[in-house]
């Protein structure tokens, strides 16, 4: 399957090209994601926003004041004595949500039993090849293990299970298999799994990390805030803040979650690994009924099941299902009105202009040579 899959040639080649617009070529149709250095790419989003006039104060908040009629938040206190007053607030205060949970009150709803693994350890390390063109999963005993190249550094982290393994041991399972000498020293974290139960509570709207967390196998904490953001503007409120309006964005999000929390629950269900505890768990481990419905219609005759608010597309799901070896048992009946030997020739013509296309294209460090060298400042 991935000989037809223009990313998986690329990446194979250690090459890079972006899309363009001839319907004819393997780049029509080609998308691909960036790796970010988180720290870099929020202090970019600062200057360009106090260059658009955005006011950027930094200051931690010591107390939120709420009217006692209205449930709204009024202000919000800061430590060096100012207050801050508006109609609309926004929560990005991460974890501990100041102020859709702690002032507010709005609860979490526990996804653990979806997701196994709740700790993580990160640690950076010099980067002693040139970057690879991808993200590395790898699975290990007790979870999996990443591997991020920036053009600078290597980022690596092992996101596991504490029911099956030790924060030490974890530890030393990740440290055994990185290369490069470290630049930081290993940082031990709490993965809190779970999802706000609504992310818009009267006039405060809650994002990225406030409105909940699902672990990082597919990487969407940027994602998850672009939509969030897309839905707020959408949806962007007078003052009266229609509790109908408020009632549909909660409803998206929670749709999109569930939707999120099944593609990630399925890289650990289908496993057929049973080396390990952690892993025969998996195979045993609950799932939602609407991700159990999809895997067994494409067991039937190989439908992929697309629900609304989809974070993944039917090639990501197509993916997983045949990457775990999961067969249908029947094909659509439709396919026996397209002559075989026509379906190999296309077949064939794909997959020679994929790899033509391939080779042609620059390799990955000369991509970055060419377009996004960093600067040695940073």
């Amino acid at each position: 399957m991935q000989d037809y899959s223009f990313a998986c040639v690329l990446a194979k080649q250690g090459k890079f090209a972006q899309a363009n617009s001839d319907p004819q070529s393997p780049l029509a149709d080609y998308s691909y994601a960036y790796h970010f250095d988180a720290v870099l790419y929020a202090n970019f989003l600062q200057k360009f926003s106090v260059k658009k006039g955005i006011e950027h104060i930094s200051a931690n908040v010591c107390d939120v004041q709420i009217n006692q009629t209205s449930g709204f938040i009024e202000s919000v206190q800061l430590e060096d004595g100012r207050k801050i007053e508006g109609d609309l607030f926004i929560d990005c205060s991460g974890f501990k949500g100041l102020l859709i949970d702690e002032a507010m009150k709005v609860g979490l709803d526990d996804l653990s039993k979806w997701l196994p693994c709740n700790k993580a350890i990160a640690v950076q390390t010099e980067l002693i090849t040139e970057p690879k063109p991808f993200t590395r999963a790898t699975a290990n005993n007790a979870g999996w293990q990443w591997s991020i190249p920036l053009q600078h550094r290597m980022g690596n982290g092992y996101i596991y299970s504490s029911q099956f393994t030790s924060a030490q041991n974890a530890e030393d399972e990740m440290l055994s298999t990185v290369d490069g000498e470290r630049i930081n020293n290993v940082r031990h974290f709490d993965l809190p799994l779970a999802k706000r139960k609504v992310i818009w509570h009267k006039n405060c709207f809650a994002l990225g990390l406030a409105a909940g967390f699902l672990e990082p196998l597919e990487s969407l904490g940027l994602s998850l805030i672009q939509s969030g953001l897309s839905k707020l503007y959408t949806f962007f409120p007078d003052k009266s803040f229609n509790e109908h309006d408020m009632a549909e964005v909660n409803r998206l999000h929670n749709a999109e979650l569930d939707r999120a929390v099944d593609f990630l629950s399925l890289h650990y269900k289908l496993t057929k690994r049973d080396d390990a505890e952690f892993w025969r768990y998996c195979q045993n481990m609950p799932i939602s009924d609407a991700l159990r419905h999809k895997i067994e219609v494409y067991k039937s005759q190989g439908q992929i099941v697309m629900y609304d608010n989809e974070s993944f597309e039917e090639a990501s799901w197509l993916s997983m299902f045949t990457g775990f070896d999961i067969n249908p048992q029947r094909f659509d009946v439709r396919a026996k009105n397209i002559p075989l030997d026509v379906v190999e020739k296309n077949l064939a013509q794909m997959k020679s202009s994929m790899i033509t296309a391939a080779k042609q294209a620059m390799t990955h460090q000369q991509f970055i040579d060419k377009h996004c060298r960093a600067q040695s400042d940073r």
